[in-house]
């Protein structure tokens, strides 16, 4: 019985003997050549906050952390909706604004200064306190606004939002990952939302609302920012991989805690050499991520992302089996990392398409204003109101236009022209109404104007 037992033994120490070895050189196997990552290069700024606007405002963010406005200012009455101008309160405003005029002062200087470009790679260090910094600061400003309308300035309330689009278009165009282009679309959803309701309700002359739409050019950078933000993400996703390959897969905690034993931190470096191909990773990332690049500036319609898709159709098919391979812990990061710009991309064209019927309302308002109806077309707005008709940027053609139905809108994410949403738009919708409104239906955005539906034209004389 001894014997067989030690026998037993024996043969089991043999198979160690020799199958680890074998997993490990099977694991190993495989590895590809880099590939020439240069494409994806990106310049960084200078860490001084005298010059530039982007590391004063990451340092405020650090030193501001703990003394950040609400994202809005709901220390109001709740069962009020303050986005809709029959709500708008001169006195309550006011008094947000003053209680928050040297927030507002320090996070304005960063665009006063002569350079407005990002200082470092991206984490969550670098980006979080500044970018709900932003946020608050985008909405305190359009307060700030409300506060200057309301009190008889209407002309400098329009003059205000024009120079908060170029601060947003300041920052968007720095890059900021795709963390922060996701934040820069809904800061303009911010301000464009805000840009609908001074045209529905307030009175200006036809060369203010076009001077605003020849400069209000939103769509116009989106391709740029994609392009910068995905060179960040890879370079950020690079810096990511040098680090779990030095300190393990939850290294950033030793900076905090007591520094792990060695034989945890012997472990963890060896289930990362066995089942994490840096290379092949990183060469799969940047081939997905160079795609993208590529093709930013295209229309939603002629977009082909097939390396990434070919990853996710490799991961989702093998399901739990994608994680027992030869890259176990790449397949994980690029299971994280492609949902997450697919789920990016699409509010960026959403927004774009907003931004791009928004510059167009400001200028068929000037042309209402001026000739006393709407233009049979578009192509009535250029050169006097617009250079170009902005691009639709799922179909890539002009967005369109209905002068029966008085909207603009876009042929959406299924590239068919069905003459508009049916959807109800957001004015018409109960503030507390849950429904999907016209504005957000991925499948036909549609923008009412609301100056030709509710206010009856005063034709205005050129100047």
């Amino acid at each position: 019985m001894k014997r067989i037992i030690l026998k037993i033994l024996l043969a089991l120490f043999v198979a160690v003997l020799i199958g680890v070895p074998a997993f490990i050189f099977w694991m190993r196997a495989g590895e590809e050549e880099p590939l020439d990552y240069k494409y994806l290069d990106f310049e960084l700024g200078p860490k001084d906050s005298e010059l530039n606007g982007y590391t004063y405002l990451r340092l405020l963010g650090k030193d501001y952390q703990t003394n950040i406005p609400e994202n809005y200012p709901y220390d109001f009455e709740r069962d009020i909706d303050y986005n809709r101008y029959e709500n708008w309160n001169l006195d309550i405003f006011e008094s947000i604004v003053e209680d928050n005029k040297e927030f507002l002062e320090k996070i304005e200087a960063a665009f006063d200064r002569p350079i407005f470009m990002s200082d470092q790679m991206f984490s969550p260090e670098t980006w979080l306190y500044h970018l709900s910094q932003l946020r608050s600061y985008v909405n305190l400003s359009i307060l700030e606004a409300r506060v200057m309308h309301l009190s008889g300035d209407s002309e400098a309330a329009l003059t205000s939002l024009a120079n908060l689009a170029d601060e947003i278009k300041t920052y968007t165009q720095s890059g900021g990952s795709l963390i922060g282009l996701l934040s820069s679309a809904a800061m303009n959803g911010l301000l464009y939302g805000e840009i609908w309701i001074y045209q529905a309700n307030m009175d200006f002359d036809a060369s203010e609302w076009a001077a605003f739409a020849d400069t209000y050019d939103v769509a116009e950078y989106y391709g740029d920012a994609i392009q910068l933000s995905m060179r960040q993400e890879f370079q950020s996703f690079q810096n990511a991989i040098e680090n779990i390959y030095e300190f393990g897969v939850d290294g950033y905690a030793w900076s905090l805690d007591d520094k792990p034993s060695w034989f945890y931190i012997f472990s963890q470096k060896a289930l990362l050499y066995v089942g994490l191909r840096k290379i092949r990773t990183g060469n799969e990332v940047f081939r997905a991520y160079s795609e993208i690049v590529d093709q930013a500036s295209l229309p939603v319609k002629e977009r082909h992302y097939d390396n990434a898709n070919n990853v996710e159709v490799k991961l989702r098919n093998r399901g739990w089996g994608s994680f027992i391979n030869r890259n176990p812990y790449g397949n994980v990061l690029l299971s994280i990392l492609y949902p997450t710009i697919r789920a990016v991309l699409p509010r960026v064209d959403r927004a774009e398409a907003s931004a791009s019927a928004t510059r167009i309302s400001m200028a068929l308002q000037a042309y209402y204003l001026e000739q006393g109806e709407l233009p049979e077309s578009l192509d009535a707005l250029v050169p006097e109101y617009l250079p170009g008709i902005p691009r639709d940027p799922f179909g890539g053609e002009p967005m369109r236009y209905s002068k029966e139905k008085m909207i603009v809108y876009s042929v959406g994410n299924d590239f068919v022209d069905d003459g508009g949403s049916g959807k109800s738009f957001l004015f018409e919708l109960d503030p507390y109404d849950d429904s999907d409104a016209a504005e957000y239906d991925d499948t036909e955005p549609t923008f009412p104007l609301r100056f030709a539906m509710q206010r009856p034209p005063q034709i205005q004389s050129s100047p």
